[in-house]
C-alpha cells in the first residue's frame, strides 16, 4: 500500500480499515460515501443476486459474491461501529485536503456533474 500511495496519482476505494491512516495521510482529496445503511444493504444484495455464483467484474477472478451473517452484520453495524473512527480520522486531517462527504446518490450525481462541467470531460 506505501509503494501505491507515494505514486504521484492514485485512487483506491473500498472500506480497508487497516490501511485507512495511510491512505489518508498521503491523500490531497477524500471522498466518503456515507451514505445510510438501507442503501448499502439494498445495493449489495442486489449484487448479490446479480453476480451469485461469478465473479464481478471490478474484482479478481474466482472471489464469489457471497452471502454471509459476518458480513450482512458488519454492513448493518458499520455506521455505528466503523462509522464514527473513520469520521473522527477525516476531520483530524490537515486542511489543505479536499475533503467531500457525500450522504446519497443524489448529492455524488451533483458531485460528478460539477467535477465534469469544470474539468469539461
Amino acid at each position: 500500500m506505501v509503494n501505491l500511495v507515494s505514486k504521484d496519482k492514485w485512487i483506491i476505494d473500498g472500506n480497508y480499515g487497516k490501511s485507512l491512516d495511510i491512505r489518508l495521510k498521503q491523500a490531497d482529496t477524500v471522498i466518503f460515501l456515507d451514505y445510510p445503511t438501507y442503501i448499502s444493504l439494498f445495493r449489495f444484495i442486489k449484487r448479490y443476486l446479480k453476480y451469485r455464483g461469478k465473479s464481478r467484474p471490478d474484482i479478481s477472478a474466482g472471489c464469489e459474491e457471497r452471502l454471509d451473517f459476518q458480513f450482512i452484520s458488519w454492513l448493518i453495524n458499520y455506521r455505528k461501529n466503523k462509522r464514527p473512527d473513520v469520521l473522527k480520522k477525516i476531520n483530524a486531517l490537515n486542511q489543505n485536503k479536499k475533503i467531500y462527504i457525500i450522504t446519497s446518490p443524489r448529492q455524488l450525481q451533483k458531485f460528478l456533474d460539477t467535477l465534469k462541467s469544470n474539468s469539461n470531460i
